[in-house]
């Protein structure tokens, strides 16, 4: 569509990086950058890549131990209140192997739809899951998170809910929700593998021993 003629610029439509709904596609190019070590914010919604892209495999360092991150093997998965992330590592120890993590969301009716159940363990090589699963859920819940806070700064309002549906996600703002204490990961979902007999598992109650997070 065409700039405006008085004003030259793009539709309002045009004028925001993140979307109201972003697809499995537009989620995997900024949890592909924040892996990288890159800003979310570098994944314009469509998917697409601004500036260069990460290389396929990036190098990350923790505590003195070190892990290959390949890019090129990232899988994201939409089901219904769900997603699903899968990258292969690579250590002196083990070889190429997947580490899964995932988050469960509640009903797409909920007004305030920013709370998460995870897995106490990530799935995947045990060996890898083990020592690295915590970061790569900690990275992906970043820029999940770091999705919502721009969509709705974009906007110049208050994150209010971000919806997983099958196969796209749908971001929904407020003028009057405040920020602080929104965004709380909950653990200990039962362990189900993600990638079994298609069937998706329910959201659980939270325990008394969930843990809250910022991110």
């Amino acid at each position: 569509m065409s700039p405006d003629r008085l004003t030259g610029r793009a539709p309002k439509s045009y004028a925001y990086r993140v979307g109201d709904r972003l697809d499995e596609d537009a989620i995997a190019a900024r949890i592909r950058n924040a892996l990288a070590g890159q800003p979310a914010s570098a994944a314009p919604s469509n998917g697409a890549t601004l500036g260069s892209p990460p290389s396929n495999v990036v190098l990350w360092e923790d505590a003195g131990d070190e892990v290959l991150v390949h890019l090129d093997s990232l899988r994201v998965l939409l089901p219904e209140r769900m997603v699903v992330v899968s990258v292969d590592l690579e250590s002196d120890q083990t070889q190429r192997a997947p580490v899964i993590v995932r988050f469960v969301f509640g009903s797409t009716e909920d007004a305030f739809g920013m709370v998460a159940s995870t897995d106490e363990l990530p799935h995947g090589n045990p060996v890898l899951a083990a020592r690295w699963g915590t970061i790569v859920r900690e990275v992906v819940w970043a820029a999940l998170i770091g999705t919502v806070e721009e969509h709705a700064r974009e906007r110049g309002l208050a994150p209010q809910a971000i919806h997983f549906l099958k196969g796209h996600v749908r971001l929904r703002t407020s003028p009057d929700v405040p920020l602080a204490d929104r965004i709380t990961p909950v653990r200990n979902v039962p362990a189900a593998s993600p990638t079994g007999d298609g069937a998706t598992p329910g959201a659980q109650p939270s325990s008394p021993g969930e843990q809250r997070a910022s991110r």
